[in-house]
């Protein structure tokens, strides 16, 4: 159990003159597709015990550098969780935890835990599709820290 936090972008004054434009038209394939280019991103997950977990989306709106997360939130849209409060971005971080659990340390307490890891060859794959050379340690369970901000490659979240 946690709560999923996401980045709903916002149309600019141009794409909303074109939304218009093929709704006057009836092309709503086209609505469609400008509709698709801002859905909601992930920005990651907040869950009892654990630090904030946070989806890189493959370093697709930043790179691995905690100030320009920062600035990607605060300048891309609006923050909402999954059940759609929203937050500005100083009520975002200090809803966060920043203390807790990461995976390493879950494990080293709950060793008999069956827990999944990558192999070599997934992260180096992450890292080759991310075309960032400067990405810092991911340990076997996918983990890595840009400054002080807990990250994994997967993007796989419930």
């Amino acid at each position: 159990m946690g709560t999923n936090f996401y980045l709903k972008k916002k149309l600019s004054s141009n794409l909303k003159e074109q939304v218009k434009e093929f709704l006057d038209n009836d092309d709503y394939e086209s609505v469609k597709d400008i509709l698709d280019s801002v859905e909601p991103i992930h920005i990651g997950k907040r869950s009892c015990g654990w630090k904030f977990l946070w989806d890189v989306n493959n370093f697709n709106y930043y790179r691995p550098v905690e100030k320009e997360v920062y600035e990607w939130l605060k300048n891309s849209g609006e923050i909402v969780d999954e059940y759609g409060d929203k937050y500005d971005f100083e009520d975002f971080i200090q809803s966060i935890p920043f203390d807790g659990w990461d995976i390493e340390e879950y494990y080293k307490e709950h060793p008999t835990v069956c827990h999944f890891t990558y192999s070599d060859s997934d992260i180096a794959r992450f890292v080759r599709n991310c075309g960032i050379s400067d990405i810092p340690y991911i340990n076997s369970y996918g983990e890595f820290y840009i400054g002080k901000l807990r990250c994994t490659i997967s993007n796989y979240f419930r």
